[in-house]
C-alpha cells in the first residue's frame, strides 16, 4: 500500500521547514513563498471550481454562484530555478429578485520565478508579476457583482477579474537552530499598477491605482520524521489607494500569524493535520483633498483547520477536512462599517479523493459544505449556505 512520506531528513527539512503552505482546500492563506523543491518534474494542473452561495440579509435573499478554470504551469529549469505560470478563466453570477446578471472574462496572467542564490537553497529570491491580460474595465453593474463576493465570510476562489500591472519579489532565508529546528524570515514588496474600472452607483470609469504592500515574515519549524510543527507571524503594509490621481484610503495593517502541526500514523499511511491562523487588521483610513475623513474598522478573524488525510488503497488517498472561521469586526458608527459582515461563525466541511492514474497523471474530486451566520454591518442578521464541487487534473511531464 502506498505511503504518505516526508523527504529524507535534509531536503524535507528544506521543503517542510520554513514557510509550508496549507493547500487542503486553501483554507489558510500560505504565509509566503516557499523554497526551492530539487528534483520536482515539469508538471501541469487544470482545475475545475463550481460554487453556489445563497446569502440572506434581513428580509432580503440573494443567489450568487462562481465556476473558476485555473490553469498552472510549473517549470523546474534547475535544482537552484524554477518558474509558476498560472491564469483562471472566471465567471460570477447574481441573482436578485428574479433578475440575474453575469460577468465573465480571464484573470491576469501571473508569473514567478525562484532562484536559490546558494546551492543549499537556504536563501533564495522569488520574483512576481501579474501581467494585465484579464477583464479590468466593468461597468457600475457588473462591479456591484464581483463585489458580492468580497465579503469576509465567504471563501471564493476569486474575488476579481483583471487588475493593473502587478510586480513584486521576496528574499527569504533559513537556518538551523539545532539537529531537527530551522529559523528563517522573509521581507517582500509588491507595486501595484493603475487601471481603470467603474466605481458602484457611478456612471463613469476611474483610473484606480491600489496601494503596493510590504510583508516581512518569521517563522520557526521543527521536523521529525513522523510530525512536523510550525509558527510564522507576518506583518503587512500597505500604501496609499488614488482615484483618478487623488489619494482616497490606505488600507490598515495587518498582522497574522499562523501554527501549523502534523502527526503521522498507522505506519506513513495517514497524515493529520491541525492549523491556526489569527488576523489582526487596522483600521482603514478615507481622506478627501488629503485630509483623514474617518477610519473604517476591518474584520478581524481565527480560523482553525483539522483535516485527515489517509491512504485508503493503493492509488487512492481520501482526505476529509473540518474548519471553522470566526469573524468581528469592531463596533463603530454605521456609516463608516466596511461593507460585508459585522459578525459571522463560519463551519466548512470537505471530502477529497485522489486517484494516481498513472505515473504521470492524478486527479481528485471533491466537495466541500459551508454554513455560516451572523450580522452584517447595518447589524441585520445575514446568513450564509454555500457548496462547492471540485475537479482538478495534474500532469507530471
Amino acid at each position: 500500500m502506498k505511503r504518505l512520506r516526508l523527504r529524507d531528513n535534509n531536503s524535507g527539512r528544506l521543503a517542510l521547514g520554513l514557510f509550508v503552505s496549507v493547500f487542503v482546500w486553501c483554507y489558510l492563506l500560505p504565509q509566503a513563498t516557499a523554497q526551492i523543491s530539487p528534483g520536482t518534474p515539469y508538471s501541469t494542473a487544470i482545475q475545475l471550481f463550481s460554487q453556489n452561495w445563497a446569502i440572506t440579509e434581513g428580509d432580503a435573499s440573494t443567489k450568487i454562484s462562481q465556476t473558476v478554470l485555473p490553469i498552472g504551469l510549473y517549470l523546474p529549469f534547475k535544482d537552484r530555478l524554477e518558474m509558476r505560470l498560472s491564469s483562471s478563466y472566471v465567471n460570477f453570477q447574481n441573482q436578485t429578485d428574479n433578475i440575474q446578471t453575469t460577468v465573465s472574462g480571464l484573470s491576469d496572467l501571473k508569473i514567478q520565478a525562484g532562484y536559490a542564490l546558494n546551492p543549499e537553497r537556504r536563501m533564495v529570491v522569488n520574483t512576481a508579476f501579474s501581467l494585465p491580460t484579464g477583464v479590468s474595465k466593468l461597468t457600475d453593474k457588473q462591479q456591484d457583482v464581483v463585489t458580492d463576493f468580497i465579503a469576509p465570510d465567504l471563501s471564493v476562489r476569486e474575488n476579481r477579474l483583471g487588475e493593473g500591472l502587478n510586480a513584486g519579489g521576496t528574499f527569504s532565508f533559513v537556518t538551523d537552530t539545532s539537529e531537527e529546528g530551522l529559523l528563517g524570515g522573509a521581507v517582500g514588496f509588491l507595486y501595484r499598477g493603475s487601471y481603470e474600472t467603474a466605481l458602484i452607483n457611478a456612471d463613469r470609469n476611474v483610473a484606480l491605482q491600489p496601494g503596493y504592500e510590504a510583508s516581512l515574515t518569521v517563522a520557526y519549524s521543527h521536523t521529525t520524521p513522523v510530525s512536523f510543527f510550525q509558527i510564522s507571524p507576518t506583518l503587512t503594509l500597505y500604501g496609499d489607494e488614488y482615484i483618478d490621481h487623488v489619494k482616497a484610503l490606505r488600507l490598515g495593517p495587518k498582522f497574522q500569524t499562523q501554527v501549523l502541526a502534523t502527526q503521522m500514523f498507522n505506519q506513513r499511511k495517514g497524515l493529520f493535520t491541525a492549523a491556526l491562523q489569527g488576523v489582526l487588521r487596522g483600521e482603514t483610513m478615507t481622506f478627501e483633498e488629503n485630509t483623514e475623513i474617518f477610519h473604517i474598522k476591518n474584520p478581524n478573524s481565527l480560523t482553525a483547520l483539522a483535516s485527515l488525510d489517509y491512504n485508503v488503497i493503493p492509488k487512492l488517498r481520501l482526505t476529509l477536512t473540518g474548519v471553522g472561521r470566526f469573524i468581528r469586526t469592531p463596533a463603530i458608527q454605521e456609516e463608516s462599517v466596511v461593507t460585508g459582515s459585522g459578525r459571522s461563525n463560519v463551519f466548512e466541511q470537505g471530502a477529497t479523493a485522489s486517484i494516481s492514474v498513472s505515473k504521470m497523471v492524478s486527479i481528485s474530486i471533491g466537495q466541500r459544505y459551508i454554513k455560516g451566520d451572523g450580522t452584517n454591518a447595518k447589524s441585520e442578521t445575514r446568513t450564509i449556505k454555500g457548496f462547492e464541487t471540485f475537479l482538478r487534473t495534474s500532469i507530471r511531464f
